[in-house]
């Protein structure tokens, strides 16, 4: 394969098939033949010799094939793992020295690693509770968080800070700011290092009292649907999912506002995008289907999901432009013209 080749095909996850298609075709004849023939001469310069193709329609053959190719993901984000575990007691009793125990756990984080606290901000006749968090100023990266420090006084005066060096907040931070000097105590100057910021987010989690966390990645979101095509939807935090897991309790309801379940997504989900009705999937077209299966990339709580085509790799969501049409699909749950399908091993689709 040419280097241009290479590239292209490592663009997507079809050039697995491509490196197995190649090793099928090679034995050690061709192997030994290639590094034969591509030795230098006597002039410093390699030969690149032509060994020809498998046979005469192989790469129209290898094309047809390859475009038609659906992709396998290995889908099902696991929550829950469980094990026996075996204790082996000094003291057996009645012939058994050994004690199992099941024991379950999480696979993977509940949250994001910052704490945050709440506080309530007095003003003029109103009342506010916020959540906020404590940062160094040297973890500060735009002047435009200095807007949400809490402390009227410090916002103020890291304002004026940043303004005195040209309004560049990092060489800024490069010198010492001080509070205001209170009268009568002048000559004591106290360093601002650390300063509260708001954080404008409602989805918070008390892991202790007075301490909160955000509830980190989500591990599905479920998606209603009734007769007239009207949807609804709920986002299910791995926080949630697995607390409900360990209280053996649904993951997610079984209808929402009278809408029956039409079907649930993880991340690495695939789904066929159809145009108009589903009655419109050609199932028994390779090529079309490997140009409408998409992989569920992520979704939110607002019931946005984002989704890449089957056999894309490396695509960056927040780059659409940089890559050809038709390689991303961003839709809100109600308006997402899809099936949920799986396709197994030997790439055969069908409804999940």
């Amino acid at each position: 394969m040419s280097t241009k080749t290479r590239t292209d095909t490592a663009s997507h996850h079809r050039h697995h098939a491509v490196d197995a298609l190649v090793i099928a075709c090679t034995n050690q004849g061709l192997v030994q033949r290639i590094s034969m023939e591509s030795q230098f001469n006597h002039q410093g310069r390699q030969r690149v010799p032509d060994i020809g193709l498998p046979w005469h329609e192989f790469r129209t053959d290898a094309a047809e094939q390859l475009n038609g190719l659906l992709v396998s993901y290995k889908g099902g984000k696991r929550l829950l793992s469980s094990r026996t575990n075996r204790y082996v007691h000094s003291k057996a009793h009645k012939g058994k020295p050994e004690k199992h125990q099941r024991t379950r756990a999480i696979r993977g984080p509940l949250h994001e690693e910052t704490l945050y606290g709440r506080i309530t901000i007095t003003g003029k006749g109103t009342k506010e509770e916020t959540y906020v968090v404590r940062k160094a100023l040297t973890a500060l990266t735009d002047a435009k968080q200095l807007d949400a420090v809490v402390d009227p006084v410090v916002r103020e005066t890291l304002k004026d800070h940043v303004a005195a060096h040209g309004g560049k907040l990092k060489e800024a931070m490069k010198h010492p700011v001080y509070m205001p000097v209170k009268e009568g105590k002048e000559g004591l100057l106290v360093p601002i290092k650390r300063v509260r910021l708001r954080v404008s987010t409602h989805e918070m989690v008390e892991v202790r009292p007075d301490t909160y966390v955000e509830p980190g990645s989500n591990f599905c979101i479920a998606i209603y649907e009734d007769g007239k095509g009207k949807r609804a939807f709920r986002t299910v935090s791995f926080f949630e999912a697995s607390q409900r897991a360990l209280s053996k309790e649904a993951l997610y309801p079984a209808e929402v506002d009278g809408k029956p379940l039409l079907m649930v997504l993880q991340q690495r989900d695939l789904v066929v995008l159809y145009d108009n009705h589903p009655d419109g999937i050609q199932w028994d077209s390779p090529n079309w289907l490997a140009e409408q299966v998409y992989m569920v990339r992520k979704f939110d709580r607002n019931g946005k999901v984002g989704l890449v085509r089957h056999s894309a790799a490396n695509v960056d969501l927040n780059k659409p432009n940089a890559y050809p049409d038709g390689t991303m699909y961003v839709r809100r749950v109600g308006s997402l013209p899809a099936v949920k399908v799986r396709i197994n091993e030997l790439g055969v689709i069908a409804k999940a």
